[in-house]
């Protein structure tokens, strides 16, 4: 009892004193000796020191071993507890899972299979699937993984529950699921064979309705730089009472790279979920507005060009664009592609001295900001600028920076990740 008030009070004093730092994780790609067979996977920890100190501190946490890929948050835009590193095998690859505790930086391998991938995931779960069709849900904040039973395609995500087809299930047939747990609330027959992917299929605000539209194809001699019609079949659920409204209409579509059809076409709930809107054409090829009425299933139509009819957002800055950058901000943003990113440069060049040309690709600039994006950890690849880590902070002003060790130049920075936020 004694030892753990002792703890407790040491810990006190030192988050008290501002001993407690800020943290950020580097995933690298090693490559000192300039030779592909022997880069290594690393990931290393950078802490921001307390102000009376100054400066930053680089050192190497992790070594996964030889690989010609940097470790890398397994979930795209998930949890970074949750690591993909991959390993070279003589004709492939290996995908590990490793879930790791910063605070001891202890990192635990859950898996290893060939070709592992993210199916997706939510606050509380993430989905994975191997090159066989194994299927494992990851259990976030518990840092364990088990094995479903029955393995699934995921056909649609939504805000909290995301649209399903099981393996072994009739084909056709879909469940509408809660993302976190897979627990059903809705089957959904279609009653017909589905694409690969179905990418317009809305659900209500309320939840109680759903709308699923398949497109047929463009015919071969349409030609690619113009757009031509196809015939598309829109399905709307009742979720409650199981009935649905069918409607079959025309529509226009160009033909696509990688997709031989895309379609113009956009759906949307509106007036309070009681009719829904989509875009098609009139029988003499010109674009229109169809509304269908959710309480009888009766279609009318309006000749309003659909893009036109709903007002674009104007565009607004950054939230965490500063005042005192604003000014330079509009003078280069509309020829970049990335806002945060010009921000952190005209940031680094307003308290350096540092001229250079921002970079255009994001591949040119690593960085990780802070969860309020007031903060940020950079580095740069570009002419005229040092192989150099920036460390900014928007609202104080405050600038540092440090050079970069040996095994994280020559490009090897891949990623850049907060972990601890504590500001002293």
């Amino acid at each position: 009892m004694l030892i753990r008030s002792l703890v407790l009070f040491f810990l006190y004093v030192a988050l008290s004193l501002g001993i407690a730092q800020e943290r950020a994780i580097i995933c690298a790609r090693e490559n000192p000796d300039n030779d592909w067979d022997s880069m290594r996977s690393t990931i290393w920890e950078c802490t921001i020191l307390p102000k009376r100190k100054g400066g930053l501190e680089l050192d190497r946490r992790l070594d996964f071993g030889k690989s010609h890929w940097a470790p890398w948050p397994f979930f795209f835009d998930g949890p970074i507890e949750w690591m993909r590193f991959q390993t070279n095998t003589k004709d492939d690859f290996k995908v590990g899972l490793a879930y790791i505790d910063y605070s001891a930086w202890r990192s635990q391998l859950l898996l290893e299979r060939s070709r592992l991938k993210d199916i997706g995931f939510t606050n509380a779960s993430g989905y994975l699937a191997d090159r066989q069709g194994n299927q494992f849900r990851a259990h976030l904040a518990a840092g364990s993984l088990t094995e479903l039973e029955v393995p699934f395609t995921l056909r649609q995500r939504f805000e909290s529950s995301w649209l399903i087809e099981l393996s072994n299930g009739v084909p056709g047939q879909l469940r509408l699921v809660k993302a976190d747990s897979l627990e059903c609330l809705h089957e959904i027959k279609l009653g017909r064979g589905m694409p690969d992917r179905l990418y317009d299929c809305e659900l209500s605000k309320d939840g109680l309705w759903l709308a699923i539209c398949l497109h047929g194809e463009l015919g071969r001699n349409v030609d690619y730089r113009e757009a031509g019609k196809i015939r598309s079949e829109l399905t709307i659920f009742d979720l409650n009472s199981g009935r649905k409204y069918f409607h079959r209409f025309e529509g226009l579509a160009t033909a696509g790279s990688g997709f031989p059809t895309i379609p113009h076409y956009e759906g949307r709930f509106v007036e309070g979920d009681t009719v829904f809107e989509f875009q098609s054409i009139d029988d003499g090829g010109a674009e229109q507005v169809s509304r269908l009425d959710l309480s009888d299933g009766s279609v009318s139509y309006r000749s309003v060009v659909f893009d036109q009819d709903v007002k674009e957002p104007t565009k607004n800055l950054p939230d965490n664009l500063p005042g005192y950058l604003r000014e330079k901000y509009l003078e280069v943003v509309e020829s970049k592609h990335f806002e945060q990113q010009v921000i952190a440069h005209l940031f680094v060049m307003e308290f350096s001295g540092l001229k250079y040309e921002i970079p255009n690709t994001w591949s040119d600039t690593k960085i990780g900001w802070s969860s309020d994006r007031s903060r940020f950890l950079m580095q740069i690849m570009s002419p005229g600028a040092p192989d150099s880590l920036f460390y900014g902070d928007l609202d104080t002003k405050e600038l540092r920076f440090v050079s970069l060790p040996e095994g994280l130049q020559n490009g090897a920075v891949m990623g850049i990740y907060f972990i601890s936020e504590e500001r002293k």
